[in-house]
């Protein structure tokens, strides 16, 4: 199995895990450094893996990463309520 199959392998079983779960979605460098729980991550492709996440232009969290044009994202499990 190559790394590329092994990548899309992982982030498909990941994905099927996640059913309207509730996400952490973090951005920044620095003292630029923010944060935003998230209901809207959706899977987008697993070949190449990538997900789409919705974030209101008005919301705090939204310059840091159009600035940075990257962000983390943290998958909270049922027990992190």
């Amino acid at each position: 199995v190559d790394a590329d199959d092994e990548i899309e392998r992982q982030f498909r079983l990941i994905m099927r895990r996640l059913a309207g779960g509730v996400c952490i979605i973090t951005a920044g460098l620095g003292e630029d450094i923010t944060g935003m729980t998230v209901t809207s991550l959706t899977s987008l492709s697993a070949a190449p893996p990538r997900l789409l996440v919705s974030i209101n232009r008005q919301a705090s969290s939204f310059a840091p990463i159009a600035r940075h044009r990257l962000f983390g994202v943290n998958i909270l499990g049922s027990d992190q309520q």
